[in-house]
């Protein structure tokens, strides 16, 4: 009978992969819920209020904002969350968002970023899974 330090050498090995495949997600990069969470309260507050951007935000219930987008970007990085909100294009409908303020947010949410500490290849990813979305964001 092989020694019981074996058998757990061979299940740790086993195990290895699925465990390290969980904490390779971006979310969990991250830091998972709570980090992101934070992450997006300290982005919606300074995108509802920066002048470049805040036009966007009048009379919208942040509090909900902060809630979905912290739910959107919790599926995008493979965490354990499910996005059922409205699509990108439907949500940012109307607000006639041009460049020059989509640029600015990304540059907030580069500055949130770096504040809490998110590394380098982290942010890319991240900034490079949110780039597809201007295309929805930007309307005139």
């Amino acid at each position: 009978m092989p020694h019981k330090s074996f058998l757990w050498g061979i299940l740790a090995c086993l195990l290895l992969p699925v465990i390290a495949g969980a904490e390779d997600t971006l979310y969990a990069r991250f830091g998972g819920g709570e980090r992101v969470q934070a992450i997006v309260n300290l982005y919606v507050d300074k995108v509802s209020v920066d002048p470049r951007t805040k036009r966007s935000f009048e009379k919208s219930d942040l509090k909900r904002i902060k809630r979905v987008l912290a739910e959107h970007l919790c599926a995008l990085m493979n965490g354990p969350c499910t996005y059922e909100g409205d699509s990108m294009r439907d949500v940012h409908s109307g607000h006639r968002i041009d460049d020059s303020e989509f640029l600015s947010g990304v540059a907030m949410m580069r500055e949130v970023l770096i504040e809490q500490g998110i590394g380098i290849e982290e942010r890319n990813e991240f900034l490079a899974l949110l780039a597809p979305m201007k295309r929805d964001v930007v309307d005139r």
